[in-house]
């Protein structure tokens, strides 16, 4: 290598030199910072949607616990107007009476009197919202899922 007055640098002197060291750091980071970046951004969005979606389905079983549950499609518009995705009502809300509670779910009541817990029967709606998500980088669909699924339960009588 040749300096601009013809001399020769030895490979010491190279070996020395410190000029764009920075630059060259940089791109060969960039790249990695960049698909870290999009990696957050995606998780971000991802629970920014997760959020809305179980926000969709707890308006529904609001509106069930004021109005009750003889309007599917006004429990269908609570759910799609509660945020400004778009949620569908799916599936359809379920709404049963003469309900027990047993651990995490609900059995039929018994022909007569109270649940085993001690409680009377009830009536509950059980309310799902879905919407999509679709991830900014192509590669994180491998990772996170497209659809997404919330849904609430309510004891309303």
């Amino acid at each position: 290598m040749r300096t601009a007055k013809g001399h020769r640098l030895a490979w010491s002197e190279l070996a020395r030199a410190r000029e764009g060291v920075a630059a060259l750091e940089l791109a060969l980071l960039a790249p990695t910072l960049l698909l870290l970046l999009m990696g957050m951004f995606d998780l971000a969005q991802l629970a920014y949607t997760t959020m809305e979606v179980n926000a969709a389905a707890n308006a529904g079983v609001q509106y069930v616990y004021a109005n009750g549950c003889s309007s599917t499609s006004g429990i269908a518009s609570a759910i799609t107007g509660a945020t400004s995705l778009t949620v569908q009502a799916s599936p359809s809300p379920v709404c049963s009476v003469s309900q027990c509670v047993a651990s995490d779910s609900l059995t039929a009541a018994p022909s007569s009197g109270n649940c085993a817990s001690g409680e009377p029967p009830g009536s509950f709606a059980t309310v799902s919202a879905q919407a999509s998500y679709t991830p900014v980088a192509p590669w994180s669909s491998l990772l996170f899922p497209t659809t997404l699924t919330a849904s609430s339960t309510i004891r309303y009588k």
